[in-house]
């Protein structure tokens, strides 16, 4: 039977995520509701804060509980064996997971600059484009440039405290309960899915398939910071890199 802190911690663990499941939802409905730029971002700084309390100060008061603070700068051994052991394959999967995730990064930036040049060489206008996302994430788009730097605030604080809880706490305290890292970082993926519930099913899916892509990478090349690093570009990318590309490509400026 798992030692009594270690329960508890599971039920702190259980709590937190089953408020988030249900306060995420009624937040994104606010956000989209919301006009007013104040509004917008006074929900982009209480997601940023609480974020920040529950996933990050959360992550290291239960590491120093539990006496591993000693996992922030090597991959504990119990997770040894998970995903296949895959760092014992470490450097080629790496690299293709980087590919796979710089392909998927890039390419919608390289096909949209060749359908721009395209209709620009035979004199039409610029083409409208449309977005495709994975997730009903519109609503979280900043529309100025006050809601942009909140916007870059949430995507580095979520790189940093979301793989701390759902890579490495998360995990380390489910080995303990299960004795398996497998089971462990399966479950924290679909945790992680869960917690983005307000972008649909399809946001689900999407976030849970990157959260095992994340931990691929943090197993691959033992350093918790490469997931963090990936994480927030990947939101950066979405919330601003490639919306600003997207309407400079279309002849727009960018909201003041």
């Amino acid at each position: 039977m798992p030692p009594p802190l270690e329960i508890v911690l599971a039920g702190v663990v259980i709590a937190t995520l089953t408020w988030e499941m249900f306060q995420g939802p009624a937040d994104f409905r606010r956000l989209v509701a919301a006009q007013d730029t104040a509004a917008r971002q006074a929900i982009y700084r209480k997601w940023t804060r609480q974020s920040l309390q529950l996933y990050g100060l959360g992550s290291l008061l239960a590491l120093w509980l539990l006496g591993r603070l000693d996992a922030l700068g090597t991959v504990p051994p119990e997770f040894s064996g998970a995903l296949g052991d895959v760092a014992s394959s470490g450097e080629f999967l790496v690299g293709l997971l980087i590919a796979a995730l710089a392909t998927g990064l890039l390419l919608p930036y390289v096909l949209l600059w060749v359908s721009v040049w395209r209709t620009r060489l035979h004199g039409h206008a610029a083409p409208k484009v449309v977005e495709v996302a994975l997730g009903d994430i519109a609503a979280l788009m900043p529309r100025n440039t006050a809601e942009r730097r909140w916007a870059l605030w949430l995507s580095i604080n979520a790189g940093i405290v979301e793989e701390l809880y759902f890579r490495l706490f998360v995990p380390l305290l489910l080995c303990a309960i299960l004795g398996s890292a497998n089971a462990a970082f399966g479950i924290a993926a679909l945790l992680f899915g869960l917690t983005h519930a307000y972008q649909g099913w399809v946001g689900i899916v999407a976030s849970g398939t990157v959260g095992l892509v994340m931990t691929a990478l943090y197993l691959g090349t033992g350093q918790l910071w490469v997931p963090i690093a990936v994480h927030a570009f990947i939101d950066i990318n979405t919330l601003l890199l490639r919306p600003a590309l997207m309407a400079l490509a279309e002849g727009q400026g960018a909201a003041r």
